[in-house]
């Protein structure tokens, strides 16, 4: 993404939440779709230009990317109605492993569809001085092994705000 896009995000998690700050810091206007209101806030602090419970609410805006993270097939169908013509939805997220797309609109908005798990050694490096500066944060919770069955089962119910890191007692 540069500077003057327009990026929507689709998923407020861990992941989501870094994308979305990296997305604001880069230059572009952000609009996140999270299922869950009770975060809305927390897009607004990390700089989002709006929120809402479906990325379909952005149509209007002419998003130039959008990024979904949470993949639950759905989601990257709505990104493909929602994208611009000559757009790019970049998959990330994995929530189901399949889905069903609108390939007419596919087609016919001449979109392009990317799947990706990570970024090259310069991305990376990118965001480890995004880090060092403090301009990114990321949200943990600290768990033990023990915790990580009970961990598991919160992500399994969407009940996690950032992401767990198993630390050594």
């Amino acid at each position: 993404m540069r500077a003057g896009q327009k990026v929507g995000i689709i998923g407020l998690g861990g992941l989501g939440q870094m994308g979305t700050r990296i997305a604001v810091l880069q230059g572009a206007s952000v609009f996140v779709a999270e299922k869950k209101e009770q975060i809305w806030p927390l897009a607004k602090e990390l700089g989002a230009d709006g929120v809402a419970g479906d990325i379909a609410a952005f149509a209007g805006e002419q998003l130039d990317v959008i990024i979904d993270f949470a993949g639950f097939g759905t989601t990257t169908a709505a990104a493909i109605e929602t994208v611009r013509d000559f757009g790019t939805v970049v998959q990330v997220g994995m929530g189901r492993l399949s889905a069903e797309l609108p390939t007419g609109t596919l087609v016919f908005k001449q979109v392009t569809l990317v799947g990706s798990r990570s970024g090259t050694v310069g991305n990376i490096a990118a965001v480890y001085d995004l880090f060092a500066t403090g301009d990114l944060t990321a949200k943990i919770s600290p768990i033990t092994f023990e915790e990580i069955p009970d961990a598991l089962e919160r992500l399994r119910k969407g009940d996690v705000d950032g992401r767990f890191v198993a630390v050594y007692p």
